[in-house]
């Protein structure tokens, strides 16, 4: 069972991948057609990010995944 706090983390995640993929101008097809992740699922809240997924996607958005995930520790203090 996840805590409130892992839950906030979860959607602070889905939020700063939809976030990269609006100011990218790509469109969900889009980010699926370079990296086959569908993202849809995971922006709608009904499938958990896998690590590797998370590292595809910052990889095609040219974000390190320190700098990923500092940003939403930032958010979390």
């Amino acid at each position: 069972m996840l805590t409130d706090k892992e839950h906030i983390i979860i959607s602070r995640i889905v939020q700063r991948i939809k976030e990269l993929r609006d100011k990218n101008n790509k469109s969900q097809r889009e980010v699926y057609y370079n990296t086959n992740v569908s993202i849809g699922r995971i922006e709608q809240g009904n499938e958990n990010i896998k690590i590797t997924t998370l590292m595809t996607l910052c990889k095609y958005f040219n974000v390190s995944i320190s700098d990923f995930l500092k940003d939403i520790e930032q958010d979390l203090d």
